[in-house]
């Protein structure tokens, strides 16, 4: 060891090292200076990324490494919304008097709002360049971007104590001074910003009443007109906003039941009637309205759904969480201070046997209002709150600021007197962080440990994956022990006493590169494996890392966007999950994406499209470009309960063999249930063809399956051979319906009977139809592809097309979609429908 290095400090931190072999979030914790200098204002890893460092250690631990046991391979991966680290400052997102606008498009002569609500236009846009951009962020959980030499209206605790007025300070400037001051052992919040009026909005027609909108938000029914309350005052207020009411009585409780005349079919124009309580969202034309219509509408939704806290504040809650953050946006809209409790209440009711079951969490939001603000209607609710609530209740106040990085900034001038604007949150920042971490966690803990990490282009890697690493080796306690190089080529972190066999390079995932990630031969420490952007690391790259996870204590950790519908890492959550350490993280839940951008695309494509599963949820499309029924909707029914109802009748779907390999398949169904059951009828029974050759000796064996299980309706496959068994099985008394795949569909918008078929299957599949767990059926159903003919007539893969791309014909799919060949009646409504002899007709009309 060189001198410089050989001190009692050193030899110290090489033995605190030693204490986090399994622990790397606390030697995060511990390596890097949080709350001071760079840091100051972080306190340490986001919840995500200290729950996957904890994930990390416990593999570590579970395995035990001592040195020389090679043992089984550490594999986790981390799937991502786009959400987690793109935004630009110069894209920062903001509402303003024209809508929803980028503050990089802004130009003079347009219009922001002023810190008194009121329109202010905009004099002049300054581009600034590059700039160190901070992160500030408010006691109610508000937040925004701004430059070092941003200037704010702020009242610090000299200029209340001295009874004095506003100041101007610039963002470093409240950095220098401190955001926060000593409070006894405590730390307070010191700076306030002004509070600011109701923005002022014109006002546009709606089809339903705002007050009438938001207690059916908090109170009304999926699919109803019809509101529960137990509170009179709650029907006055709807008869003096000129609503004509039917009342009724719940039964089992003393609520009353109101119906709303009309109400339904309006609630459907605005796209919230079919929602389920925690699916419910307010539409946008009653956010960007007046102030009296954003007003009534709050107040039907404190009327339904609000309460009065002991010390004054208005608490707001809803199972709904895109609504409580709708509301926390409505509020500040009209001059409040609103904010989401950090925690969610879980309520319970009671279940069968007294069982307390749990319900939907609970979101909860904290109101407080400017005085004489009316917050109910109903007169005893609004009678609770105080009549004068402290300023410092009111006031928002500076909680934190921290730097998150430069960007391309402008500001803006308006002509309001006092130069204040109204911004919107916005939040920066990446995973190269936690990659980073790992890696010097790694290295700082397992001498003569080797690594690659790799992403998708050799820019991603030197502008994201590098500088961030240089960056906290900088910030490291021990980053003196290693050198980071970036250039000609080659970029590594390596010991500075061992730089050949203690080290971490980087390397593009080019196959022309997968040499580069062969076995590191780290037999007495740890060979590791780090992919960013996993999803374009192609195949043959993965195949030879696997071969390199043999030796000493190997680790795999892969993160990515899920943007593909195949290769390796979408295996990974699917076909090779049970090897895989998974998790897939959903952008609102992390503290830095552009919320508001982010809720701008599920309002765009909706919240279950691809583009919102993929940029927002951080998990794969449901499809491929052409993929029928997607993976993921049959891996719901392969979990899903099997449940069914005692006059669904029992239907049987028979698809035939066509020679080779194929098979005869028997699947029943019945009602939503497709899977073996109590009842002791098999989900699936299937005959080879090749024992069937002689067709009499096929309806032998149908016959066998029917005396034996009792279907009340066969569908069978008419194609080729199929007519002259279906005439046989019906000569035997069975109730059979041919059916011919080619012909032509009862439904219009599919081009035969079999794309018709498939279709009302992946309807059932959606609406919560079960299948069995296997492997088989599920590959079947996932694989056939789809277009469209000339007449743009839905058209299903031939199974000819699918021999061709190497897909074995889907049999077992074909038996399941025949059950929906024709709507069966329910048994049920037997002693409805008296045809000829027979008590029941499967196919009269109901």
């Amino acid at each position: 060891m060189p001198q410089e290095l050989a001190t009692a400090d050193d030899r110290q931190l090489a033995q605190d090292m030693g204490e986090f072999w399994s622990n790397p979030l606390g030697y995060v914790e511990y390596a890097f200076p949080w709350g001071e200098g760079e840091l100051e204002g972080f306190l340490g890893p986001d919840t995500w990324q200290a729950e996957y460092l904890e994930d990390l250690g416990k593999q570590v631990a579970q395995r035990g490494f001592d040195g020389v046991h090679p043992v089984l391979p550490v594999r986790m991966a981390t799937a991502s919304g786009h959400g987690i680290g793109k935004a630009q400052p110069n894209d920062l997102v903001l509402f303003t008097p024209a809508g929803w606008r980028a503050w990089g498009s802004l130009k003079p002569s347009e219009e922001v709002f002023g810190l008194d609500g009121c329109p202010t236009p905009i004099v002049a846009v300054h581009e600034r360049g590059e700039r160190e951009v901070y992160r500030v962020r408010f006691d109610d959980g508000s937040e925004t971007l701004v430059c070092a030499d941003h200037v704010w209206t702020v009242r610090g605790r000299q200029q209340r104590r001295k009874g004095l007025g506003w100041v101007e300070r610039s963002t470093l400037e409240l950095l220098e001074q401190g955001v926060k001051r000593p409070n006894g052992k405590a730390q307070a919040r010191q700076w306030q910003v002004p509070l600011h009026g109701a923005i002022e909005l014109p006002e546009c027609e709606v089809p339903v009443h705002p007050y009438t909108l938001g207690l059916w938000l908090g109170d009304g029914g999926r699919r109803s007109a019809r509101i529960t309350t137990a509170d009179l005052g709650v029907i006055e207020a709807l008869r003096r906003h000129g609503e004509s009411l039917h009342l009724g009585s719940k039964q089992g409780t003393e609520a009353l039941s109101v119906t709303v005349h009309g109400l339904g079919p309006k609630l459907r124009t605005l796209g919230v009637f079919d929602c389920y309580s925690y699916e419910k969202w307010i539409p946008e034309s009653y956010l960007e309205n007046h102030v009296e219509v954003r007003s009534r509408l709050l107040r039907g939704l404190l009327d339904s759904d609000g309460e009065v806290a002991r010390h004054g504040s208005v608490i707001y809650n809803s199972t709904s969480q895109r609504l409580a953050e709708q509301v926390v946006w409505l509020a500040r809209s009209l001059g409040a201070k609103a904010r989401i409790q950090p925690t969610t209440k879980q309520p319970t009711y009671p279940g069968p046997h007294g069982k307390l079951l749990a319900g939907r969490p609970c979101h909860r939001v904290t109101l407080t209002f400017p005085p004489g603000f009316q917050a109910f209607e109903i007169k005893r609710k609004q009678a609770r709150i105080p009549s004068r609530v402290a300023p410092r209740y009111r006031c928002r106040w500076l909680d934190s600021i921290e730097l998150v990085g430069s960007s391309q900034v402008s500001c803006i001038t308006v002509e309001a007197k006092d130069g204040i604007y109204l911004t919107q949150d916005f939040l920066p920042t990446h995973n190269s962080a936690l990659t980073a971490w790992i890696i010097l966690w790694v290295l700082s803990t397992r001498p003569m440990s080797k690594g690659v990490v790799t992403a998708n282009t050799a820019t991603q890697l030197e502008t994201k994956t590098w500088a961030e690493l240089s960056k906290w080796k900088n910030r490291a306690i021990n980053g003196k022990w290693f050198e980071v190089r970036t250039g000609r080529g080659s970029m590594r972190i390596f010991h500075k006493l061992h730089p050949e066999i203690w080290r971490c390079d980087a390397q593009t995932c080019r196959e022309e590169n997968s040499e580069a990630f062969a076995g590191l031969h780290a037999v007495s420490s740890t060979p590791f494996y780090i992919f960013d952007e996993a999803s374009a690391v192609p195949d043959k790259i993965w195949e030879v890392a696997e071969g390199g996870l043999t030796d000493g204590e190997p680790m795999m950790l892969v993160f990515g966007n899920p943007t593909r519908h195949d290769g390796t890492f979408f295996e990974i959550f699917h076909k090779l999950r049970h090897r895989w350490i998974r998790r897939q993280i959903d952008s609102r839940d992390v503290r830095f994406p552009n919320k508001i951008q982010i809720q701008q695309w599920i309002d765009d494509y909706g919240e279950d499209s691809d583009f919102v599963r993929v940029r927002v949820k951080g998990t794969f499309p449901r499809a491929s470009a052409m993929q029928f029924i997607d993976t993921e909707t049959v891996a719901e029914a392969r979990t899903r309960e099997a449940a069914f109802l005692i006059e669904d009748p029992l239907i049987a779907g028979l698809d035939l063999a066509r020679g080779g390999e194929a098979l005869n398949v028997i699947q029943f169904r019945r009602g939503m249930c497709a899977r073996h059951t109590a009842e002791s009828v098999p989900a699936t029974i299937v005959i080879p063809g090749e024992q069937t050759r002689d067709s009499m000796r096929l309806v032998s064996k149908v016959m066998d399956v029917a005396r034996r299980f009792k279907p009340d309706v066969w569908f069978v496959d008419g194609t080729g051979m199929g007519g002259p068994i279906c005439d046989r099985l019906r000569q035997l008394n069975l109730m059979v319906e041919e059916v011919n795949f080619g012909s032509a569909a009862p439904d219009p918008h599919y081009a035969n009977r079999r794309a018709y078929m498939w279709g009302q299957m992946r309807e059932w599949l959606y609406h919560g139809g079960a299948i069995d767990d296997l492997e088989d059926l599920a590959t079947d159903l996932s694989a056939p592809q789809y277009g469209h003919n000339r007449r743009d007539q839905l058209l299903l893969e031939s199974k000819e097309a699918m021999e061709k791309r190497g897909i074995a014909s889907p049999d077992r799919g074909d038996a399941l979609a025949l059950t929906f060949a024709t709507p069966v009646l329910p048994k049920g409504l037997a002693q409805l429908e008296q045809v000829g002899d027979h008590e029941w007709d499967p196919f009269a009309r109901p």
